[in-house]
């Protein structure tokens, strides 16, 4: 919604005032957030691990790893798919109805996908078939020559369904709830300081290779390299993490 009602009202008043309306919905989290502080959010004290325990595990460090290569995709599609379908002579405005298409699809997929795959050897299946989902999807944005809605909708079916998937993949690393509520903070920790750094990255080749097909195939690589660490995840739960 953000990237379709953002140019639409940049049009009108402004890109300051289009960025700053999307400070209303923060409010509205915002108030969301102080309502629920009635409800019960008291620590378990159901015995585990220590998080340093956790972050000592190989197995943590591997899905670290996984977690950062797959899903880096997105923060550098954000960054930079935006600029690249403008140097297309595409409009503004309907290049944010693309990222919001591109949402949609990313949102279906990741609510979708886990429920219908209950199976972990199911799921492992399928997130390497969203991982070649993002590949197709990087493809079509080298070549350039397939209608974009139908790159961003294929794309976003590829984001959705690896984020989601990678999620209970890593709960399924592991037979300990509690373990697994501190292996999934790490992960996630870890993995999005990877992600945030792809951006930059892909600026800094660019800036070397002067196109962004550069970006694209860097992206390409690191899904690459990501196969094996998915396919050599856990295949079943372990029983408690090691101290």
């Amino acid at each position: 919604m953000g990237a379709q009602a953002v140019p639409l009202i940049a049009e009108g008043s402004g890109w300051n005032v289009g960025l700053a309306a999307m400070a209303l919905p923060a409010l509205l989290a915002i108030t969301v957030t102080l309502a629920a502080r009635t409800l019960d959010m008291s620590a378990s004290e159901t015995p585990g691990p220590s998080m340093w325990q956790v972050m000592a595990e190989r197995r943590t460090w591997h899905l670290i790893a996984c977690f950062g290569a797959l899903n880096a995709s997105y923060a550098t599609i954000i960054t930079w798919l935006g600029p690249q379908f403008e140097l297309r002579s595409i409009a503004p405005g309907h290049v944010g109805f693309l990222i919001a298409v591109m949402s949609i699809w990313q949102a279906a997929s990741a609510l979708i996908l886990p429920p219908l795959l209950s199976a972990p050897h199911q799921r492992r299946g399928a997130l390497l078939l969203s991982v070649a989902l993002q590949a197709v999807g990087f493809i079509l944005l080298i070549l350039g020559a397939i209608p974009p809605l139908v790159t961003v909708s294929i794309m976003g079916v590829g984001l959705g369904g690896t984020f989601a998937l990678m999620i209970v993949a890593i709960v399924d690393c592991t037979a300990d709830r509690s373990a697994a509520v501190r292996l999934m903070a790490a992960v996630q920790g870890g993995g999005f300081i990877l992600n945030a750094l792809s951006p930059l990255v892909a600026a800094l080749v660019m800036e070397r290779a002067g196109g962004f097909a550069a970006i694209w195939a860097l992206h390409l690589g690191l899904l690459a390299l990501a196969v094996p660490l998915v396919m050599t995840m856990p295949r079943t739960p372990e029983a408690k993490l090691h101290g």
